[in-house]
């Protein structure tokens, strides 16, 4: 067995060794760490630029139609402004008016003329080739448009919804 030298440049060595370990130790100790943030839902239609995507500012008229407690609304024309996708759920909202769930409160969705609503056990509403029912999958695209302008709204659709309704556009 070779004895080790315990004096002069090895004992040095080690202990230089050891004591950048221990300060990359302690540094990391000393390290911050931070939760990541969840990742914001990104709302393709959000509500508080509804009045830039709608160019027009006067009321939008708007027509219901009541089957079995559920109300559809539509409108015989889309607002201007660029239209946006939109995914959700169909959903029946305040005031029984059917609306699209996106994680927030419901926005009432307006359809345009000639849709029908079909009440019954499995309520489901229909406009050009397109059936959804309630409580299905929508995927469609629409102008934002501030509840406050539709005129001829049923009383408590736009109670407790989004401020700002969906205007579907057709084709």
């Amino acid at each position: 067995m070779t004895p080790r030298p315990t004096g002069g440049p090895a004992r040095v060595a080690r202990a230089l060794g050891g004591a950048a370990v221990v300060l990359a130790l302690v540094g990391c100790a000393q390290q911050e760490t931070e939760d990541p943030e969840p990742p914001a839902v990104v709302d393709t239609v959000p509500d508080d630029a509804a009045g830039t995507i709608s160019a027009d500012t006067g009321p939008l008229p708007v027509g219901t139609t009541t089957d079995g407690g559920i109300v559809l609304v539509t409108a015989g024309e889309v607002p201007s402004g660029a239209s946006s996708p939109v995914t959700g759920q169909l959903v029946t909202g305040p005031g029984g008016c059917l609306s699209v769930d996106r994680q927030g409160p419901p926005a009432l969705l307006v359809l345009p003329e000639g849709s029908e609503l079909t009440a019954g056990s499995r309520p489901s509403v229909t406009w050009e080739d397109v059936t959804i029912e309630v409580g299905g999958p929508v995927q469609l695209d629409a102008v934002a448009v501030p509840v406050d302008r539709l005129e001829g709204l049923s009383a408590g659709c736009g109670e407790g919804a989004a401020d700002a309704a969906l205007v579907v556009s057709p084709g």
